[in-house]
């Protein structure tokens, strides 16, 4: 219950964008695909991939109305490779959400405890996922804390 309430800002900004007909994918849902099951709930169909959890390459042979990455960019070894497929990923009009913690300054970084997940390698703020969008022509906003949405 506490794991789809911390999920709910990026559920609640994805379900008001999309119909039941829209077609998402949840990539890096981890080993108990939560915010798919969310989607499903409201009659919208998800396909799942994790690299370690859901391994199934197929998923990443189609494209998308919608792509969820919540708390997984943060463990992106290549991120330029990573942000290449998900917008590659996306059909016309099609949008990515993604839910990491976001850090304006080395200072705020070096006082949470994120860094301290040996597993997280890469960290964002609003100027490097602002960047990442103006590098792949598409827009990015900010609808709420630590969510970015790029829309292409």
């Amino acid at each position: 219950l506490h794991y789809r309430a911390f999920l709910q800002p990026a559920f609640d900004i994805s379900l008001s964008k999309i119909s039941t007909a829209s077609k998402g994918l949840d990539y890096g849902c981890g080993p108990g695909p939560t915010l798919s099951q969310m989607f499903l709930e409201k009659g919208v169909n998800m396909n799942i991939y994790d690299p370690y959890f859901y391994p199934n390459k197929n998923v990443l042979e189609k494209k998308y109305d919608f792509i969820t990455c919540t708390e997984v960019v943060e463990h992106f070894y290549q991120p330029d490779h990573e942000f290449n497929t998900l917008f590659s990923l996306l059909k016309e009009s099609g949008f990515l959400c993604i839910q990491t913690m976001f850090f304006e300054s080395i200072q705020s970084l070096q006082s949470s405890h994120y860094p301290k997940d040996p597993t997280h390698v890469c960290f964002y703020g609003k100027t490097s996922l602002s960047y990442i969008a103006k590098k792949h022509h598409v827009q990015c906003e900010f609808p709420r804390q630590n969510l970015a949405l790029f829309s292409t």
